[in-house]
């Protein structure tokens, strides 16, 4: 048996657990020994109308769960549309001139004019500091609305 032989290959060593290249494969063969018994079928697809009416309630959950779950991870990516000429007002007010210079690439600070990353990753920054040198940014300091304006004044052309 396949299985068999490839069992042989399993070591155990100070490192852990390694056959031939990784735990995956480990994992692999014991799903593959399961006994039908267990029915590990997630969903069966329906051969005649009558099964397909009685699956419509899962299919139409699975619908909707994954609907939102699309919904959910387009906002997280999403970026709020900013205003650059208040953007520039803002950058000016929150003093982020002091360290990044005037126009955001003539400071002591690192150079953030043009900005080139995302949105989320820009407001973990301010939120969070990019470096121990720069403070971090409450959403009170500065708020969410502040920093997108600012971003989009950052990525102008």
């Amino acid at each position: 048996m396949i299985i068999s032989s490839q069992r042989r290959n399993v070591k155990r060593d100070n490192k852990g657990l390694q056959i031939g290249g990784g735990f995956a494969t480990f994992a692999l063969m014991q799903w593959i020994n399961v006994p039908q018994s267990h029915n590990v079928q997630f969903f069966k697809v329906p051969s005649t109308m009558e099964d397909t009416m009685k699956a419509l309630p899962f299919i139409r959950h699975s619908a909707v769960f994954l609907g939102a779950g699309l919904l959910l991870i387009s906002g997280a990516c999403s970026t709020p549309s900013g205003d650059a000429e208040e953007g520039q007002r803002w950058y000016s007010m929150h003093n982020c001139y002091a360290c990044h210079g005037r126009q955001g690439n003539d400071g002591k600070a690192p150079q953030i004019y043009p900005l080139d990353m995302s949105y989320r990753h820009f407001l973990g920054i301010v939120r969070d500091a990019g470096s121990p040198i720069m403070p971090k940014y409450s959403e009170e300091k500065i708020p969410d609305g502040d920093v997108a304006d600012i971003y989009a004044w950052l990525t102008r052309k």
